[in-house]
């Protein structure tokens, strides 16, 4: 039998008759918490949150793909991982966009995460600059970031915050165009990124000079590059 600790007034409002109450308890002593395809959304992810402040919770990753989780959910996120020492984070195809990930406090100075999967969630250069103040801080080795609305701009506040442990990195289907072929240049020179994606920038072809220099650059600094 589990011992629960008191909770919060917001959790303590969850709907404990829910199925993903259901799931949480059939899945309760898995070491990876797997929440996916349209269970769980703003209102029930207080469940989620509610589980994770228990002693008896394992997860060391959790998986919430394809769900309805907005801004306000994303406040349970943090909680979720403060909380817990999760080592993968997958929140792909939700609806976190700049408001949600500026909820996510946790991630400054986290020393457990190594994946973050922010795959479709509406995030646009705001959230680029949003994200970037605790990037740095962090020891992320895996960064998915594709199919959102990135440009330019955030490219270049990206490649300049990235963590040193960083060696993926998957910006596929985003705006970024060759202009920010500097800055991306100048962080794979470093030597820390082992593979990048800029698969399929929408509207926004390179040229084949620009791919073939940064292909270059790449492969003098042991980095795959797809483009």
């Amino acid at each position: 039998m589990h011992s629960y600790v008191p909770v919060d007034a917001t959790t303590s409002a969850c709907d404990h008759t829910s199925p993903l109450q259901q799931l949480i308890v059939k899945h309760r002593n898995d070491s990876n918490g797997i929440f996916m395809d349209n269970i769980v959304d703003d209102e029930n992810i207080c469940l989620l949150a509610e589980e994770s402040q228990q002693s008896t919770c394992k997860w060391q990753t959790l998986n919430l793909w394809n769900n309805n989780i907005g801004s306000n959910g994303a406040i349970y996120i943090n909680r979720i991982l403060r909380n817990l020492k999760l080592t993968y984070l997958h929140l792909g195809k939700n609806n976190l966009g700049s408001q949600g990930l500026a909820q996510l406090h946790a991630l400054n100075k986290n020393r457990y995460l190594i994946e973050l999967d922010l795959w479709d969630n509406k995030i646009n250069d705001k959230g680029i600059e949003i994200l970037a103040a605790p990037l740095p801080t962090t020891i992320l080795r895996k960064l998915n970031l594709g199919a959102n609305y990135i440009g330019d701009k955030g490219c270049q506040v990206l490649f300049a915050n990235l963590p040193s442990s960083l060696a993926d990195l998957d910006l596929f289907g985003n705006k970024i165009s060759e202009k920010c072929l500097e800055s991306i240049s100048k962080e794979v020179s470093k030597g820390n990124l082992e593979k990048l994606n800029l698969q399929y920038q929408s509207g926004h072809p390179w040229s084949q000079k620009s791919q073939e220099d940064l292909k270059r650059v790449g492969q003098y600094n042991s980095c795959e590059i797809i483009i």
